[in-house]
C-alpha cells in the first residue's frame, strides 16, 4: 500500500508531463499550418490565382483571426477588381471588429469606391459614436 503511495504522485506529474508536451506542440503544429496557409495565399494573389488565395486565406483566418488579415484578403478582393465582395466583406469586417478604425477605413474605401456616397456618412456617423477613426478615415471623407 504504501508503495501506491509514492507512486501517485509521480504517475500525476508524468501525465501533467505528458498534457503540457501536447498542448505544446499542437499550439506549435497549428501556428505553421496558419503560417503556411498565409504564405500560400499571399504567393497565389500575388500570381492573381484569386480564388485559390482565397481559399488560403479563409483557412488561415479559421486558425487565427485578425483585423489585418481581413483587411488583406479584402485587398485581394479590390486589386482583382471584385468590387462586390470587397464591399460585402468590408461590411463582415466592421461588424466583426467595431471598434477597429482600420475596418471602417477600408469600408469606407469600399463605398467611396461603388459611388454609395449615403452610406458614407451613415458610416462617419457610426466610426465616430465608437470613436473608431483615424486621420485615413478623416482624409478619405473630405
Amino acid at each position: 500500500m504504501k508503495k501506491y503511495k509514492k507512486l501517485v504522485p509521480v504517475v500525476l506529474i508524468v501525465f501533467m508531463g505528458a498534457g503540457i508536451y501536447s498542448t505544446v506542440s499542437s499550439a506549435a503544429e497549428e501556428s505553421n499550418k496558419y503560417q503556411n496557409y498565409l504564405k500560400k495565399a499571399r504567393k497565389q494573389a500575388k500570381l492573381e490565382v484569386v480564388e485559390d488565395a482565397v481559399s488560403n486565406y479563409e483557412k488561415a483566418l479559421e486558425r487565427k483571426d485578425s483585423v489585418d488579415i481581413r483587411i488583406e484578403l479584402g485587398d485581394v478582393y479590390v486589386k482583382n477588381e471584385w468590387n462586390r465582395e470587397a464591399l460585402n466583406w468590408g461590411e463582415d469586417l466592421v461588424e466583426r471588429y467595431p471598434e477597429s478604425a482600420d475596418a471602417y477605413t477600408f469600408l469606407l474605401q469600399q463605398y467611396i469606391t461603388n459611388e454609395e456616397y449615403t452610406e458614407c456618412f451613415k458610416l462617419r456617423d457610426q466610426a465616430e459614436a465608437r470613436k473608431a477613426e483615424n486621420k485615413q478615415f478623416d482624409k478619405l471623407m473630405d
